[in-house]
């Protein structure tokens, strides 16, 4: 998880929390991600993706078992990687 965090952050993910269900990333000013593509799928995945204000994306996570799966492909998504 530590290992996840840091490579988040040279994305500009500066903060990522995970529960059972549902996690938030949080952007610095400036994050190195597809903002097109993170645009795209609020409205495409309302129940899914949320932002709050212009730093915080908050999601739903579809399994809870394989939640560090989800938030790799989440970053994977969001930064064309």
């Amino acid at each position: 998880i530590a290992k996840l965090k840091l490579d988040a952050n040279k994305f500009g993910i500066t903060k990522i929390e995970v529960t059972n269900q549902f996690g938030y990333f949080t952007f610095n000013e400036n994050p190195m991600i597809n903002l097109s593509k993170m645009i795209e799928l609020i409205p495409q995945q309302p129940d899914q993706y949320q932002l709050l204000g212009s730093d915080k994306l908050p999601f739903q996570l579809p399994n809870r078992e394989k939640k560090i799966a989800g938030v790799l492909a989440l970053i994977k998504t969001l930064t064309n990687g």
